[in-house]
């Protein structure tokens, strides 16, 4: 006997008629369950997971980010510089 209760069980607070890919589309949008306690407090569980992932992720890609602003303003100097010492000696010929 085939269960199909299963599927639509209480189906994650969004309603009889979502099923278990409803669900996860809901969840993957980032939609709030409407009923149930337990589901509400599981959904804002996993969306604070993803949050501080996120932010992990971030925080990586930053450091990359700093190396290549660096690497401009040091690359600047090097030719303001160069550029400034060629002015100065076609002044002083």
């Amino acid at each position: 006997m085939i269960n199909t209760t299963d599927d639509y069980l209480y189906a994650g607070g969004y309603g009889i008629f979502c099923g278990k890919k409803c669900v996860a589309e809901k969840k993957a949008q980032g939609i709030p369950p409407k009923r149930g306690k337990k589901n509400i407090a599981e959904f804002e569980a996993e969306q604070a997971a993803l949050n501080q992932s996120r932010m992990q992720q971030e925080q990586a890609s930053g450091g990359s980010k700093t190396g290549l602003i660096i690497g401009g303003v040091v690359l600047l100097g090097v030719i303001g510089t160069i550029i400034f010492i060629i002015k100065k000696k076609k002044k002083g010929k």
